[in-house]
């Protein structure tokens, strides 16, 4: 994953420095630096394990897909949230897309 990063995105995150790597991940979903409003610095699809479903922001992310076991409430809204965020014209709501039950 890395060596596909680095090369994609001409950078040089080693496994000795994930946290460089997953501060610029965070930063390309965010967009909020003026570099990352280009097209070629963004991501348009992350998937993860246990992570990004709390604790950050992404205005621009449109479409969630969750498989996993049934989250506790407090962390579905939270979740759910990440996309309702409204980011230009073309985004004036968020999906989400669930392939396991929720608890009742």
């Amino acid at each position: 994953v890395l060596e596909d990063y680095n090369r994609e995105f001409d950078t040089h995150f080693t496994m000795a420095d994930l946290r460089g790597f997953n501060t610029d991940v965070n930063n390309r979903l965010a967009r909020k630096q003026d570099k990352y409003l280009y097209h070629k610095e963004q991501l348009d699809l992350v998937i993860v394990v246990n992570r990004l479903l709390t604790g950050f922001d992404a205005p621009c992310l449109s479409t969630l897909f969750i498989d996993r076991k049934p989250m506790q409430p407090q962390d579905l809204i939270q979740a759910f949230s990440r996309t309702n965020r409204i980011f230009d014209n073309s985004k004036t709501y968020g999906h989400i897309i669930t392939f396991q039950k929720p608890l009742a």
